[in-house]
């Protein structure tokens, strides 16, 4: 990823999955009782539609704390990183672990991460969320964070085409 301002700030944005902001935090085109609304049916109630947040999940585990959880969790031990509440392949922590990469400025390891993680189920996800969000909030979110992971993927696939070694004879 470019370490720029805009990748942090991107990163900061996705991480608004969580509902725990201050009220003042969220835009006024999205009222606060609609949002917790909306949140509480798409990722708390156990009816459908209920899209469950967690890489583990969606990488055919079906269930949480299962191995995808203990190595996401060894990831981010081994760079320092502290998660929040959520369990360590929570989409929120996920999000706010390429944050911290990106503030660090460790490229090699968000190349990793993307990888080996968030890319292989992150479009799976927001394209579960798009569908039942009752809010512009959620949908819009899930859109962005598909169109900006879409451009990392893209990023990662130019810059592994740029570094291989090419011989004409």
């Amino acid at each position: 990823p470019v370490n720029n301002i805009y990748i942090f700030l991107s990163y900061q944005l996705l991480c608004l999955f969580k509902i725990g902001i201050k009220i003042d935090e969220i835009p006024e085109k999205y009222g606060y009782s609609d949002l917790l609304e909306d949140y509480t049916g798409i990722f708390l109630e156990p009816s459908m539609p209920f899209i469950p947040a967690y890489e583990s999940i969606y990488r055919s585990e079906k269930q949480v704390m299962g191995n995808t959880t203990v190595i996401v969790k060894k990831f981010y031990e081994n760079c320092g990183f502290k998660s929040s509440n959520e369990l360590p392949d929570h989409i929120s922590n996920e999000l706010k672990f390429m944050e911290f990469l990106c503030k660090n400025k460790d490229e090699e390891i968000q190349w990793k991460f993307l990888s080996e993680h968030l890319l292989r189920w992150v479009h799976n996800f927001c394209d579960d969320l798009s569908k039942v969000a009752d809010t512009g909030f959620y949908f819009d979110t899930a859109k962005i964070t598909k169109i900006f992971t879409g451009m990392e993927k893209f990023a990662m696939s130019t810059k592994n085409l740029y570094q291989k070694e090419v011989k004409f004879f």
